[in-house]
């Protein structure tokens, strides 16, 4: 809403009007009657000046308004013995003009007196309880000094006004005009509605002193033009305070006071704008029990998009309420230290899951002043999954080329010195010796061909049906093999190369001829899934080296890329360890996490805190 800048508005110029023309008329009747409704209206409108600056000096923030205000009570009292002692009220003994006028001097020495002293004042504290005793002393010596006739006198009868009361009012001429400078000097500080108003108080007020040093009859008319004039001031007071602390209150502010609140304003909507709009997830976390528990006062939408959650049905839990599992992932005792401390903690990854939700989240926890706790935080599932997929796919590269570097060309060197001595003997053995130098060339090919492609195409895991992918690995082997239960587990076309290298290698180097393959299904959702065959077995010395890269074995020195293969593949879904079977033969044991119909993601240890 616009302040109004006029002076008086067209019905406040027409009321104005009624006014004076019923005083007018009012004095003609009877001075004394008008006189008496004057100075009421004074004394009110400076009573309530009072009050409303007295209650409100909590929160007024300008020191010239509040002095003002503290003052106008004092003039109030002043003004009230003017209007009591005025000639014919029959108040007090004595009956001539020079009391009140005495009177009259004394409260617009204290009027001016506070106008010039009060743009000094607004620069400085102001302790309202110490400057209503100051005022309170004044106006003391100020009545005793009048009543006990040692004030000068005013007004003389049959000679009219003396010389020090017409001097003294162009003396406080002087300092309303001297006020009205210093007040300009000061424009700054106010709100242009105040200062307008002050300035035409400060304005009629002049012209009321100059009104007052020209009458000769305390009922003339220059004495009539006075007492409206300095209602008039008395008005334009009223307006600067009592109006616009109902109507406009923020203008009884300093104009700087007024300038912040604006500033925080616009920074509040600004904080507010980057609060919903930050790509982080941002939860505010109110304190309970003196550090012992924390509800959701706040959180923006990218905290409802990260949790899985709507602010209004979690604004008032408790933390712990919302998120089950804070306290495994040892959040719990971060969110304490920061409050206890005050302390800024990141957590660079963390790794949470509950019913609802997992993932890997960075972290960034701070105290306000308030005692409130803020968390920051963002998804880093994907850069976890990139950055495994990189180191996956670093280790496939140095397997790759330590196979070219020594595998494949061993088997070149072999296949080298064999048809050399073929071609010298005649001699077919160094034929096949060729023949099986290519064939381990070209299975090792094959080998790192499915590694590569499991690696670095990194398929996204769904659902498959455990039966049917044994179904389809047991037609390359001529095997008995039984299977009870199933079970949906996630993975991707990299578990059928596991699922026959495991039992490749139950064939070819356990010499099994048959393999039962059993499936539990845990509450957690999670899978195990157990390969037995009757075959030799693995020697326990080596057990702890079969899923390594190049481990070999033998006489022959196989390279165990094939179970290899099936570990770095496995790593993605949950795991893969092999036991003895009983009575003989090896089992591998095949953990699957949980089926993601929740949205689960890849496992890994918490990090320590």
């Amino acid at each position: 809403m616009k302040t109004e800048w006029k002076l008086l508005t067209g019905s406040e110029a027409i009321v104005s009007l009624i006014v004076i023309t019923a005083l007018y008329f009012a004095s003609v009747y009877s001075y004394l009657l008008f006189h008496t409704l004057v100075e009421m209206a004074i004394i009110i409108i400076a009573v309530m000046l009072f009050m409303i600056t007295w209650f409100s000096k909590g929160t007024i923030r300008n020191n010239y308004l509040l002095f003002l205000g503290i003052s106008y009570l004092f003039i109030a009292i002043i003004e009230l013995f003017h209007a009591l002692a005025y000639k014919g009220m029959g108040v007090f003994p004595t009956q001539d003009a020079n009391l009140p006028t005495q009177l009259w001097i004394g409260a617009r020495y204290l009027e001016a007196a506070t106008f010039l002293v009060a743009p000094v004042i607004m620069k400085k504290e102001l302790k309202a309880y110490s400057t209503l005793g100051i005022y309170a002393i004044i106006t003391t010596i100020l009545l005793v000094s009048i009543f006990s006739n040692t004030f000068p006198a005013c007004y003389i009868e049959d000679t009219g006004l003396t010389t020090f009361k017409i001097y003294s009012e162009y003396l406080i001429a002087g300092m309303f005009i001297g006020a009205l400078g210093l007040l300009w000097k000061e424009k700054d500080q106010f709100e242009p509605f105040v200062l307008n108003m002050l300035i035409a108080s400060i304005a009629v007020a002049v012209l009321a002193e100059l009104a007052f040093t020209l009458y000769k009859d305390v009922y003339g008319f220059f004495n009539l033009t006075g007492h409206l004039f300095k209602l008039l001031a008395f008005y334009f007071i009223y307006k600067a305070i009592v109006v616009t602390a109902f109507v406009h209150p923020y203008d009884l502010l300093s104009k700087d006071i007024v300038k912040k609140d604006h500033m925080l304003r616009e920074e509040k909507e600004r904080f507010q704008e980057l609060f919903e709009n930050l790509s982080s997830g941002v939860a505010v976390l109110e304190t309970l029990d003196r550090g012992q528990s924390f509800r959701f006062k706040d959180i923006n939408p990218a905290a409802e998009k990260l949790s899985s959650i709507h602010k209004n049905e979690v604004l008032g839990k408790n933390f712990t309420e919302v998120y089950s599992a804070v306290h495994e992932s040892k959040l719990m005792d971060v969110i304490h230290r920061v409050w206890e401390t005050g302390d800024q903690i990141v957590i660079p990854e963390l790794y949470y899951r509950d019913s609802r939700i997992e993932g890997w989240r960075e972290l960034y926890l701070y105290r306000l002043s308030s005692g409130e706790i803020v968390i920051v935080s963002k998804d880093i599932t994907k850069s976890k999954e990139l950055e495994r997929s990189q180191e996956n796919l670093t280790e496939m590269l140095m397997v790759i080329n330590k196979i070219l570097r020594h595998d494949i060309s061993n088997d070149l060197t072999v296949l080298s010195m064999s048809l050399d001595a073929f071609k010298e003997n005649n001699d077919k053995e160094y034929l096949e010796m060729s023949h099986k130098a290519l064939n381990r060339s070209f299975n090792r090919i094959r080998e790192m061909g499915k590694l590569e492609n499991v690696i670095a195409n990194q398929l996204e895991l769904k659902p498959y049906d455990l039966h049917k992918v044994i179904s389809e690995v047991s037609k390359n082997h001529p095997i008995e093999m039984d299977m009870k239960d199933n079970c949906i587990v996630m993975a991707d076309e990299g578990l059928y190369s596991v699922m026959d290298n495991v039992i490749k290698n139950a064939v070819d180097h356990g010499h099994a001829t048959k393999i039962d393959i059993t499936v539990n299904l845990e509450n957690d959702g999670a899978c195990s899934m157990r390969i037995a065959d009757n075959g030799i077995g693995i020697p326990a010395e080596i057990k702890q080296y079969i899923f390594k890269e190049g481990f070999r074995h033998g006489k022959k020195g196989n390279t165990g890329l094939g179970l290899y293969i099936a570990r770095v593949i496995m790593d993605r879904y949950g795991s893969i360890d092999v036991k003895d079977n009983v009575p003989s033969g090896a089992a591998f044991i095949l953990n699957f996490k949980r089926s993601r119909k929740d949205g689960a993601l890849d496992e890994k240890t918490v990090p320590a805190i």
